[in-house]
């Protein structure tokens, strides 16, 4: 589901995207990207490194471990 939302609070790294559950958040997202981020993101859970918001996720490799436990976590449920 996509839906509008408020300020996100990052205007200066806009036009932002934020993925939920994953609470990933991405920055100069543009249209053109959005196929990508179905594909990648949601198809593989593997997040647009080139676009991911570095204040959120400094550490690549660390997001990718929490997003596999998180993922992990909800199969088991």
């Amino acid at each position: 589901m996509v839906s509008a939302s408020g300020c996100l609070g990052q205007c200066g790294s806009g036009p932002m995207v934020r993925v939920m559950p994953d609470d990933v958040w991405y920055c100069r997202f543009r249209p053109k990207d959005v196929p990508r981020l179905v594909e990648q993101h949601l198809g593989q859970n593997r997040p647009l490194r080139d676009r991911l918001h570095s204040r959120f996720h400094p550490d690549y490799g660390r997001l990718l471990e929490r997003l596999a436990q998180q993922q992990s976590s909800e199969l088991d449920e």
